[in-house]
């Protein structure tokens, strides 16, 4: 399977949903939220954002568009992020990971994120992965990705790398 410039989230919204859930309306009648409990709706937001390659840059724009909305975001995780402006990490952010590989000869995600505000945001890490030598199946990828992306390429198909997006993102996410 392939993730090469995804966007993933995990959102709950859990008023909107038990209610869209147990309440049916009549035709052309449509429910509209706004005011306070907007308001509210947005603060109490539980979001995780991740994304790999473009993707991962991707993640830090959609960040910065909650912001301006204040939306906050739970974790943010980029895997190879590869784009402009993806290095600061905006302060709706509570916590945020940076996984990357620097093996690629084209390809090198971002060394290292920062937080906008680290009052608010945690860094919880810029996590190296080391593809010099590191054998990963590449059998269903294109020769053309095996020869010019090939540690980029590794870092999408590396089980270690989504086995630690799914430790962050389980870490973030509040028990109940």
């Amino acid at each position: 399977m392939t993730f090469t410039g995804f966007i993933g989230t995990v959102c709950m919204f859990p008023m909107r949903a038990i209610i869209a859930a147990s309440v049916a309306l009549p035709t052309g009648y449509r429910l509209e939220w706004g005011g306070q409990f907007e308001n509210q709706q947005r603060a109490s937001a539980r979001l995780v954002v991740y994304g790999q390659s473009f993707g991962g840059a991707a993640v830090v724009k959609l960040a910065r568009q909650l912001k301006e909305l204040g939306v906050p975001v739970l974790l943010t995780v980029q895997v190879d992020s590869v784009g402009r402006g993806d290095k600061v990490i905006p302060s709706n952010v509570r916590r945020a990971a940076n996984l990357f590989q620097r093996d690629g000869p084209i390809i090198k995600g971002e060394r290292e994120i920062r937080a906008e505000d680290p009052n608010k945001t945690t860094i919880v890490g810029n996590f190296k992965f080391d593809y010099e030598g590191k054998e990963i199946d590449l059998s269903e990828v294109s020769w053309l990705k095996r020869l010019f992306q090939a540690a980029h390429t590794k870092m999408d198909h590396d089980p270690e790398v989504w086995a630690l997006v799914e430790k962050l993102i389980l870490e973030a996410i509040p028990a109940r």
